[in-house]
């Protein structure tokens, strides 16, 4: 199975002005969030909160996601 990104906007937003690495790394999918990450997704989007998806890792305990965004 492949997945297909070629005209994928991975910098979108939600209503409430999350990205897609704001929910991976809020659930703690350090896979997602590594992919992410690797397709050059902007790391200091802040939400509707003021949080980046870097403090809501932090806020709910994902270490692994934390390590990831911070390299």
């Amino acid at each position: 199975m492949s997945l297909e990104v070629d005209n994928t906007d991975f910098n979108a937003r939600s209503i409430n002005n999350r990205t897609a690495l704001h929910m991976a790394s809020f659930n703690g999918h350090v896979g997602i969030v590594k992919f992410l990450l690797e397709k050059g997704v902007d790391v200091n989007v802040i939400d509707k909160d003021s949080n980046t998806a870097l403090l809501n890792a932090s806020d709910h305990g994902h270490t692994e996601v934390v390590g990831s965004q911070q390299k």
